[in-house]
């Protein structure tokens, strides 16, 4: 379309699979597409603005010439600044916000049609995040409808009039109030495994003097219970929403969890080891391992799940809940006994595997152990460490502790504050 070519800012492109249709790559994508429906209203052309799902799930403009139709295909020249982890994390949270405020304001279920910058503008005094505004605006294809789906979610579940909050002001004290807390109590507890809310939704009747005013974690969480429970306070923890998606209460009812253990699965070569539980009639598995690279690091547990991995426990919080129950804990230097690597060591991690039923005993196990790399003697040494500790206690003490590792790892302990969880 000649009638594009000298606008600036933007780079024209055949689509690769539509002969009708041209892409249009811009730094906001938003932002562009009302230059672009300007452009078409002055020179009198006739268009409509349409999602077509086999272009791009960001809305299209169809433009009628003549005969024909073109389909102009809105793309941004880089994913607004979005890359990959944290900062992809900070945008499409960020983004979520936004697209839950629009549906709030337009009262019905939002689509895709609706995106828009005049639209997002009306909301601007109600999304208090730390992402840029036009970054939010030019949201990666892939994320567009999971955001407005779990907009039209949150706006079924929770009527009101609400203010939508990542990283803002608030976020900050109430999270910092609970920093304070937790070391007040000297409990070794991931602030995410407390609360894993991503975005809050605060009402004009929430007061943080309801927060700020509690002395310990238990106080907090019966606080952030009953804001919740009132729709002052709403803590919604995010995934990436494939198909239509759902909302779960999590920790409101504290429903009774049966969970029981089922033994250890400790392998001959490899690292890791498991632990077999029984969660409300399911098998479940938690993997304990290294998980720091190729530093002696990052050892932990984590619940593995059909579809996706389902909490985590690192060793702090773990020797934490072993000390709770009144048990020796995993030790805490591992990785300098892995990097000595003398017979004292190798003798430990061999006779551990023996008489767990992995290996069988032979003169040649310390030889093996000592040739593993540091990695592994550090891993192995302190899953081994965990499963005797285990395996030593009667059954009624076993279940209680992997009833607290597993509640643990997926933010239902005790210690865990009431959220949403929308995925």
């Amino acid at each position: 379309m000649k009638i594009l070519s000298g606008m600036k800012g933007v780079k024209v492109s055949e689509h690769p699979r539509s002969s009708n249709s041209i892409i249009l790559s811009s730094e906001n994508r938003v932002d562009f597409q009302e230059k672009v429906h300007s452009l078409l209203k002055k020179n009198r052309m006739k268009f409509v603005k349409k999602v077509v799902s086999s272009l791009s799930s960001f809305p299209s403009t169809v433009v009628t010439m003549e005969k024909k139709t073109i389909n102009v295909v809105y793309k941004p020249l880089r994913s607004g600044g979005s890359g990959a982890g944290a900062a992809l994390t900070k945008l499409t949270e960020s983004a979520q916000c936004l697209y839950a405020a629009l549906a709030f304001k337009l009262k019905r279920d939002l689509t895709k049609r609706d995106i828009s910058k005049k639209n997002f503008n009306l909301v601007s005094n109600s999304v208090f995040v730390d992402e840029k505004w036009e970054n939010m605006m030019n949201l990666p294809d892939e994320w567009v409808d999971s955001c407005v789906r779990g907009a039209n979610l949150l706006r079924k579940k929770f009527k009101g009039s609400f203010t939508f909050h990542r990283g803002s002001s608030e976020v900050e004290s109430i999270e910092s109030h609970f920093e304070s807390l937790r070391a007040a109590e000297g409990l070794s507890l991931n602030r995410n495994k407390w609360s894993p809310a991503d975005i809050y939704l605060i009402s004009k009747d929430f007061k943080i003097s309801s927060i700020m005013e509690q002395n310990t974690i238990l106080g907090l969480n019966a606080a952030m219970k009953r804001e919740l429970l009132g729709k002052r306070l709403i803590g919604v923890s995010l995934k990436k929403i494939e198909g239509s998606g759902k909302l779960q209460e999590m920790n409101l009812n504290k429903k009774e969890i049966s969970i029981s253990y089922e033994g250890y699965t400790l392998a001959s070569d490899s690292m890791d080891g498991y632990l077999n539980l029984n969660v409300d009639g399911k098998s479940v598995k938690i993997q304990f391992r290294s998980f720091g690279g190729e530093s002696l690091t990052g050892w932990q547990g984590e619940i593995k799940g059909a579809s996706a991995n389902q909490g985590k426990i690192s060793l702090g919080p773990l020797n934490m809940i072993l000390q709770n129950n009144g048990v020796s804990t995993v030790s805490t230097d591992a990785a300098s006994k892995a990097k000595r690597n003398d017979k004292n060591v190798a003798r430990t991690i061999s006779e551990g595997m023996v008489s767990l039923g992995s290996w069988k005993r032979s003169s040649e196990n310390e030889k093996i152990v000592q040739g593993e790399s540091d990695k592994w003697r550090y891993s192995k040494m302190q899953v081994i460490e965990l499963i005797e500790i285990l395996e030593s206690q009667n059954a009624k003490k076993r279940n209680k502790i992997v009833n607290d590792i597993y509640l643990y790892a997926s933010s239902q302990s005790e210690y865990s504050a009431p959220y949403i969880k929308l995925g």
